[in-house]
This record gives structure tokens, C-alpha cells and sequence, in this order.
């Protein structure tokens, strides 16, 4: 499936000029919006409730309905239990990424087991925008919400940390040229960070 969406999808957005959005991903979420993401293209997920009923006569009959709606469709998601929302789930849905590129986004990889987002990308000062990182505090950060982040080159742009919105903002320094920007974002006090 990755080779099919670099080579072919990822080709075809290009000659039409137009962005790329993943849907229809059920349970192997997990597995699809990695490689998303590795591309700059949009992802959703949307089975939130079961939104179904079943009763021992529509489990044994021949009809795809339930006694309540039709456990084929917008079931199975998972992400709320007796109580609610599932915390976990949730936030396993709730990855760090780019939501903005000041540029050309040339990679991006995140790691949620560590919470370690790793991206680079070409930065374009005319672009009018900053380059914009979703990253919770409270999902992504340390105990107390903090992240260490690290550019290189450091003088590219300025870091705007914003946790009441969620986001990191990575503007063009004054007089910054076009160039190369790589970024590592984690947890802060997670060690050496090795670029």
C-alpha cells in the first residue's frame, strides 16, 4: 500500500495540482495514517459509536439489518466505552503533525510510542503563514506539557511554543533565505536529542 500511494497517488495529486485526502480506513487506521502523513496528505477517522443493536433473532437471521440500525457501517470504532470516551483510544488518534508548511514538506514521521515527531521540509519565506505543529500538552508533552524542540538550522525560524491552541508555530526568521529546515519535537527532558 505505501509503494501504491508514493508512486501512484502521490503522483497523480501532483499533475492535478491537488491535495490528497485518506478516508475509509476502518481498524487499520494505525497502519494507513503513518504513511499519510509520511506524504503530506490528510487523514480522517470517523467510527466513533456503534450504531447498532442486535438481538438473537437478527444474529440468526438473514437480514443485514440489526434490531437497530446495521452493524456494517460507522460501527466498530471502539472510541467510547460504558463511561464515555476512551481516553486511550482518543488520544491515540490525537497524533503530532503539520497542519501548516511555510514551504515544501519533504518528510514526516511520527512515533507514538515516544511521541517523537521528526520532519523536514524546504522553507519558503514568501509564504505568508508559519509552519504549524499540532501537538497537544497534555497527550504529547511531558508531565507538565513542555516539549524540546530542535531546528536545524536553529537561525531559520523562530519558535513559537502556543499550548493554549495546541500548536507550535515555526515562522522565517527576519532575513531568512529558502533553505533546508529540519525539526525534532518530543517530550521535553527525554535526553541528548541527535539530529
Amino acid at each position: 500500500a505505501t509503494n501504491y500511494v508514493r508512486e501512484f497517488q502521490l503522483a497523480n495529486a501532483r499533475r492535478l495540482q491537488t491535495g490528497l485526502f485518506l478516508t475509509e480506513t476502518g481498524s487499520k487506521w494505525a497502519v494507513a495514517a503513518p504513511v499519510a502523513e509520511a506524504i503530506g496528505a490528510s487523514w480522517s477517522f470517523w467510527e466513533w459509536k456503534d450504531f447498532c443493536r442486535e438481538t438473537p433473532e437478527t444474529l440468526n437471521g438473514t437480514s443485514q439489518w440489526a434490531a437497530y440500525g446495521s452493524c456494517k457501517t460507522g460501527y466498530g470504532g471502539r472510541l467510547f466505552n460504558e463511561s464515555g470516551i476512551d481516553p486511550v483510544r482518543h488520544q491515540q488518534l490525537g497524533r503530532v503533525y503539520a497542519r501548516a508548511i511555510q514551504g515544501v514538506l519533504l518528510s514526516h514521521a511520527y512515533n507514538d510510542t515516544t511521541k517523537e515527531l521528526g520532519m523536514r521540509y524546504e522553507l519558503d519565506p514568501a509564504v505568508g503563514g508559519p509552519t504549524e505543529i499540532f501537538a497537544n500538552p497534555a497527550w504529547h508533552g511531558d508531565s507538565k506539557g513542555k516539549f524540546d524542540i530542535r531546528v536545524t538550522p536553529a537561525a531559520a525560524v523562530d519558535v513559537t511554543q502556543d499550548p493554549a491552541n495546541r500548536r507550535i508555530l515555526l515562522t522565517a526568521a527576519a532575513g531568512a533565505a529558502a533553505q533546508t529546515v529540519d525539526v525534532i519535537l518530543r517530550p521535553a527532558g527525554q535526553g541528548e536529542m541527535l539530529v
